[in-house]
C-alpha cells in the first residue's frame, strides 16, 4: 500500500490543498457507509456508540461471509473530476460474494440502513474544489507516470484484505480524519 499512499501524496503535491492525501491509513475499500453528519458542521460531530456497536456487529457478519482464499488483482488508475481510484481486474471470493450483503443484512436487522458502495475500489485521492488548467496538467503528467498499480506483476502478486474496520470518518478543512472503533483482524483467509 506504500506505493499507493506515494502517489496519493504526489497528487495531493502537484495539486495543493485541492486534494486530499490518503496515507496508508487511509487507504480502504468500503463495504458500506452511514452519512450521519452533513457539511457546514466541521468539529461538531459526537459518533452515537450505540451505531458503532451495530457496525461492529455487522463488521463480524461480514468476516463470517468470508470464503477463504480472499483477494484482489488491481489494475489501472482511473480517475474524474472528483477522485482517483484504483479497481480490481479480478477478484476472489470478495465484494458481491456475500461479504458487503452479510454487513448489510446485520446492519439492517438492527435498524441501519446502511449504503452499499458503486463497486469495489480503492480510493487513492479526493479533490475538494476545481482545478486549473495548470494544476489539470501537472495531473495529468503524473498519472501518465503512474499507469499500473505494482502488484499487477508477472510473479501474480495480489491484495489480501486485513481487516474489517467500523468506525467514522470527519472530512474538513485539515483533510481526512479517520477513527477506527473496531476492527476486526482476518487472519485466516490466505489458506
Amino acid at each position: 500500500m506504500s506505493v499507493v499512499a506515494g502517489l496519493s501524496g504526489a497528487i495531493s503535491k502537484a495539486l495543493g490543498d485541492k486534494a486530499i492525501t490518503y496515507d496508508t491509513s487511509l487507504i480502504h475499500s468500503t463495504l458500506a457507509d452511514l452519512i450521519v453528519h452533513k457539511e457546514g458542521h466541521e468539529g461538531n460531530f459526537v459518533p452515537d456508540q450505540t451505531i458503532l456497536d451495530k457496525l461492529a456487529r455487522a463488521a463480524e457478519a461480514g468476516k463470517r461471509a468470508i470464503i477463504p482464499p480472499c483477494f484482489s488483482f488491481f489494475g489501472h488508475y482511473l480517475f474524474n473530476t472528483n477522485s482517483v481510484i484504483l479497481p480490481p481486474i479480478m477478484n476472489v471470493n470478495y465484494g458481491s460474494f456475500g461479504i458487503t450483503e452479510a454487513v448489510h443484512a446485520q446492519a439492517q436487522s438492527e435498524g441501519v440502513n446502511l449504503r452499499k458502495p458503486w463497486g469495489r475500489h480503492l480510493t487513492i485521492s479526493r479533490f475538494k474544489s476545481g482545478i486549473t488548467t495548470k494544476e489539470v496538467d501537472a495531473f495529468l503528467g503524473l498519472m501518465a507516470t503512474n499507469p499500473n498499480y505494482p502488484n499487477v506483476s508477472k510473479n501474480g502478486d495480489h491484495i489480501y484484505p486485513d481487516r474489517i474496520d467500523s468506525g467514522f470518518f470527519e472530512l474538513g478543512e485539515r483533510g481526512l480524519k479517520l477513527t477506527i472503533a473496531n476492527s476486526i483482524r482476518l487472519n485466516s483467509i490466505r489458506l
